[in-house]
């Protein structure tokens, strides 16, 4: 009987939960997107630095100084770039769930009025910005997200995508095989493959790769 199939678009690193199915899948995990750092000369002036993502933490402190930012409260959009984080400051202040509405929501609570920077791609959907209506708040654009050239992915019995870009790539040169079930990490994600393609697509409820895992593992 022939191994099944898992497609994921993101490099998994080797603490990755889904390498617990490496023994009953085969598993295929590369991003289809290129990332490429943009400058920027100074910070603009804030309270709270806003990250929406793991890369736009990279970016971003791969290029701003301590001085640049000793001031600042962090905050996270959700527990994975909370953890990229954790790597470059002592601390953080805010970390939400990875959930526009909700993050949006509790954010504003916290920071109270105070100016938040929000920390981006130049793609950003800025989904956490539009919500928060009683103010406007800066942004600012440290790196841009690409479809790659050139990717090849085996038709694979599983597709988990973990970004609307990378769902767009990935249907731009394969059409869904049939009986291949497709996982969406979170909301976002799950609208933007609606429009790609068709049949059920499957959202944990919360946007992590436990419970993406645990989701899968109901079809398995």
């Amino acid at each position: 009987m022939m191994r099944k199939k898992l497609f994921i678009s993101r490099n998994l690193h080797a603490q990755s939960p889904f390498w617990e199915l490496k023994d009953r899948l085969d598993i295929y995990d590369t991003s289809l997107l290129l990332f490429k750092s943009i400058p920027f000369p100074q910070i603009p002036s804030s309270t709270w630095l806003f990250f929406y993502s793991q890369q736009g933490v990279v970016h971003f402190f791969k290029q701003a100084s301590r001085k640049q930012r000793m001031d600042k409260k962090l905050a996270a959009f959700g527990p994975k770039t909370a953890l990229v984080l954790a790597e470059h400051a002592p601390s953080t202040h805010f970390v939400g769930d990875g959930k526009a509405e909700s993050t949006a929501a509790a954010l504003e609570l916290v920071t109270n009025g105070q100016t938040i920077l929000f920390v981006r791609a130049k793609r950003s959907r800025r989904s956490v910005q539009k919500l928060l209506l009683k103010k406007a708040h800066p942004d600012l654009v440290v790196y841009d997200n690409q479809a790659k050239p050139a990717f090849n992915v085996p038709t694979c019995d599983f597709l988990i995508f973990t970004s609307p870009l990378n769902a767009k790539t990935y249907f731009d040169k394969y059409k869904k095989a049939e009986g291949q079930v497709i996982f969406a990490i979170g909301d976002t994600t799950a609208t933007t493959l609606e429009q790609l393609t068709t049949g059920k697509i499957w959202v944990p409820p919360d946007p992590s790769e436990e419970a993406l895992l645990k989701l899968l593992q109901k079809h398995l």
